[in-house]
């Protein structure tokens, strides 16, 4: 009854705004009138359906923290805001104490780092730090506190299949967006920024998918999957992103019982992953999308680096100069740190290619809260993985590999990506545990009323109904 009743109303908002929307464009300009149509459509879509929430946070994060200004950013953090009091509400009411117990200590956390960042903005005003730039700087924090939230919400009406396909076809658009992002700034082609640039989100995307790709089934279609998303990170040209390939693979390894990946068949995906670098750094070489010596340079590099010419290597020489800077904020403020958004010269940037921006920015407190926040956060998970064995919990596990070993080369828990790299894992985590359970115990698992759900109950399958 509850579901009928959402979807008329659906269907009657719907109708309203429409109706709404074409008043409009009888008084305001074409375009006034279809931006308000569409933000009155993605607020509906967002109170009434889970897949709104999650699509909205996740793909609009992609899109709009690629813009410049900062307009759409503030349009976004309201959208955010919203979707933060629904998830707050319906978790509220939520049954499923199991996911709720789980994932206390993260709430507890979440209050707690918070307050971290309300400090922080005072300690900001202190420091003469205007409040555009520390929100502009803080906001990639407040993304990893507020995005799990939604998706541990969400993901108590969404399927593991729903969450899966989001999470590989976001995953595909931001790698090839970090690529594009990447060749233009190296001026290896001329390109424009897409999407934003994450490679923390492309990352966990590609830990997903090699573990499908090693376990199956289907195998195919995610081995498609992954070449487009190796292939992507192959092109940015970076060195960095061919240690994380690496830590990836080591991370899913394993007996295939735990649903992980036995060697034989990582030995296979990391041939997968040379010919598919051969390949891409060949076609775009020869193709003209890349000089031509683009990846000849990039491999010299490589080698001359590995062979202890670091004095001679200009990334290591600029990441160096960023350690001490960095370090340099720090020592002005150890225990509180010196607050986001301050800006270093001559750069212009709020951050630099060192972890040390963290304690520059929230000094030893903030920083060891930070981290307790991201343990906490990872036990919450691994509680849920002890009840059940999948191979999202694999993947997940390869992602936190790579983000360790990237931790030495920049702040990764600034890039904004890992707020939403945060969310997909928290909300697959729920929902494979949830499914399992509901497996094991011959029943469906439980639909939401918030999420528009147009199927019947006599469209469930008949296994499951007669088995229960």
């Amino acid at each position: 009854m509850k579901q009928v009743l959402t979807r008329a109303s659906f269907i009657i908002c719907l109708s309203v705004i429409s109706l709404s929307g074409g008043a409009l464009a009888t008084i305001l300009e074409p375009i006034v009138a279809l931006g308000a149509f569409l933000a009155t459509f993605m607020l509906v879509a967002v109170l009434i359906s889970a897949k709104a929430r999650i699509l909205a946070t996740a793909g609009g994060a992609l899109l709009v923290f690629q813009a410049p200004g900062d307009e759409a950013k503030i349009a976004y953090l309201g959208l955010l805001i919203v979707c933060l009091m629904v998830a707050a509400r319906n978790l509220a009411r939520s049954d499923d104490r199991v996911s709720l117990q789980a994932f206390r200590p993260m709430l507890t956390a979440t209050v707690a780092v918070l307050a971290l960042l309300a400090f922080s903005y005072l300690n900001a005003t202190t420091n003469q730090i205007a409040p555009i730039d520390w929100f502009r700087d803080a906001l990639g924090y407040f993304l990893i506190l507020a995005l799990p939230l939604v998706g541990l919400e969400a993901s108590q009406h969404l399927s593991r299949r729903w969450l899966m396909t989001t999470l590989t076809v976001l995953g595909l658009v931001a790698a090839v967006g970090l690529a594009l992002d990447w060749l233009g700034r190296r001026g290896a082609a001329s390109t424009e920024r897409v999407v934003l640039a994450t490679a923390t989100f492309t990352l966990l995307a590609l830990a997903f998918v090699a573990v499908k790709a090693g376990l199956g089934p289907k195998r195919i279609r995610w081995m498609v999957a992954l070449v487009v998303i190796v292939g992507s990170l192959v092109a940015t040209g970076s060195r960095t992103n061919a240690l994380l390939l690496v830590m990836v693979l080591v991370g899913i390894v394993g007996a295939q019982r735990r649903a992980r990946v036995p060697l034989p068949r990582i030995i296979l995906l990391g041939g997968v992953f040379a010919l598919v670098a051969v390949y891409f750094s060949t076609f775009l070489s020869d193709s003209g999308l890349v000089e031509a010596n683009f990846f000849t340079n990039r491999l010299r590099a490589l080698t001359d680096a590995a062979g202890g010419g670091l004095s001679q290597d200009q990334s290591f020489l600029a990441r160096e100069y960023s350690y001490r800077l960095a370090q340099k904020r720090w020592e002005a403020s150890p225990w509180l740190g010196g607050a986001p958004g301050y800006i270093y010269r001559p750069s212009g940037l709020y951050t630099l290619d060192t972890p040390w921006m963290v304690p520059a920015k929230f000094g030893v407190v903030g920083t060891a809260l930070l981290l307790g926040y991201l343990l906490t956060v990872a036990r919450c998970v691994r509680r849920l993985a002890t009840r059940t064995v999948a191979p999202e919990f694999t993947a997940a596990r390869g992602w936190m590999l790579a983000m360790i070993a990237l931790t030495p080369f920049g702040p990764w828990i600034e890039d904004k990506g890992t707020g939403i790299a945060l969310m997909m894992i928290v909300a697959i985590a729920v929902a494979v545990t949830r499914d399992d359970g509901a497996m094991r115990s011959g029943s469906p698992s439980p639909s939401a009323s918030p999420e528009l759900n147009t199927s019947s109950p006599d469209s469930r399958p008949r296994s499951v109904r007669s088995s229960t």
